[in-house]
């Protein structure tokens, strides 16, 4: 049962990853994430879940995370990203087309309210 889920799992997260510029993101950006989220935390990556992944047009080059200090260019940024769930609490990682997602502390457009279900 388990490895008809994760092949079902790994068919929707090819199918729902394709950019329009052709550029297509893998699951394996995906559990890179989800490995980085799991370390960080120093929990077990199965207690890591995707929540979304959709694509962005981040309208700086910090792609939506904001950092004190750092210079940003006011430069339309087409991006993605990654909502993940661990230990109760919503995580952000931003990716640029090709390109591994990247952990944002504090996200431009984190949500607030209550904690959405993982996708399944």
């Amino acid at each position: 049962m388990k490895t008809r889920w994760f092949i079902g799992w790994l068919i929707l997260v090819a199918a729902s990853a394709s950019w329009s510029g052709g550029d297509n993101w893998d699951s394996s950006a995906i559990t890179a994430a989800r490995r980085d989220l799991a370390t960080r935390l120093k929990i077990p990556i199965e207690q890591v879940q995707v929540i979304s992944r959709s694509d962005k047009t981040w309208p700086g080059t910090n792609m939506g995370c904001q950092r004190v200090g750092v210079k940003v260019s006011d430069v339309m940024t087409k991006g993605s990203e990654l909502v993940l769930i661990a230990a109760g609490q919503q995580h952000f990682y931003h990716a640029r087309p090709g390109q591994g997602y990247q952990y944002c502390v504090t996200p431009a457009t984190k949500k607030t309210g209550a904690i959405k279900t993982p996708v399944q």
